[in-house]
């Protein structure tokens, strides 16, 4: 005889098969959420080693920003709890006049978060800091049905973004760059270096926001953002990479820094461009990892 606990994993066995997993990944991924206590490591390794389904995208991004806790047998209560926090906040700055039904919703899930951490006052006023906030809630509310989910993701992605803080290897990352590009592309390691676009490559502001305003959700940024859950941050130089290699043509013609800098701020890029920047990207930070 079975076991309660074996036979609610065995359960959500038959289920995640039922529904389609089938692969290696997949079968990696059911091995893990058959457990009520999920190991976080075993998570945060398969984001990093496999392709994230998307139909469980949102899940693992909940348990791993701990909206959601390791107990899969607290998740109910857990997110009972939060939709009635979301609609606390939301109804109080509805009544204050400090949102409405036009309101966009990143907008909201900002003044919803200073209202949560007492730091709402009476002027709102936007900072620098604000656009990479709305940056990641758009991509969010674009992958995400729920305004609940998605604001709590939101929140916490930024939060998560913000406490890594990517700038910091920015020297490292640069030299990453360099390398990748030379061995890849000598010509146009040659040119870049002559109009000196690596000293000035707007690369900080896309390791802080993660890419949030360079890739769209068709063009894979949610991939980027998997890796990184999975604490492998050498994704970001990577796809850095392969922006400069898929725009090679454009940058060859350049006479001068500034119509590089010109080039490379010509996005969002299509979701036909993301997706091929992405794919390359993760194909040469495996190759750098070693990763199978």
């Amino acid at each position: 005889m079975l076991d309660d606990e074996q036979a609610k994993g065995n359960f959500r066995v038959s289920y995640y098969e039922k529904v389609g997993f089938r692969g290696s990944g997949e079968k990696a991924l059911v091995a893990i959420l058959k457990d009520d206590v999920i190991e976080q490591k075993k998570l945060e390794n398969f984001c990093v080693r496999f392709p994230l389904p998307s139909s469980f995208r949102v899940l693992i991004w909940e348990i791993l920003l701990q909206i959601l806790p390791l107990h899969q047998q607290s998740h109910k209560f857990v997110m009972h709890q939060r939709t009635q926090h979301f609609e606390d906040l939301q109804h109080a700055l509805e009544i204050m006049k400090k949102i409405d039904s036009d309101t966009e919703l990143p907008v909201s899930f900002l003044k919803m978060h200073f209202l949560e951490t007492g730091k709402l006052y009476l002027k709102f006023k936007d900072e620098e800091w604000h656009k990479f906030f709305y940056a990641v809630g758009n991509v969010v509310c674009d992958l995400v049905d729920s305004p609940v989910i998605a604001y709590w993701i939101t929140v916490n992605f930024h939060k998560f973004f913000m406490d890594n803080n990517y700038t910091q290897h920015t020297e490292e990352f640069n030299a990453i760059v360099m390398s990748a590009v030379k061995k890849e592309n000598p010509p146009l390691y040659t040119k870049l270096c002559e109009l000196e676009l690596f000293t000035n490559l707007p690369v900080e502001l896309w390791y802080k926001e993660c890419y949030a305003r360079v890739i769209p959700v068709g063009g894979g940024i949610e991939r980027v953002w998997d890796i990184l859950i999975g604490k492998a941050c050498q994704i970001l130089p990577c796809v850095a990479v392969q922006i400069l290699l898929v725009f090679d043509r454009q940058l060859m013609h350049c006479t001068n820094l500034s119509s590089c800098i010109a080039v490379l701020n010509s996005i969002p890029f299509s979701d036909e461009t993301g997706n091929l920047i992405v794919g390359k990207g993760i194909e040469l930070w495996k190759k750098l990892e070693k990763i199978s």
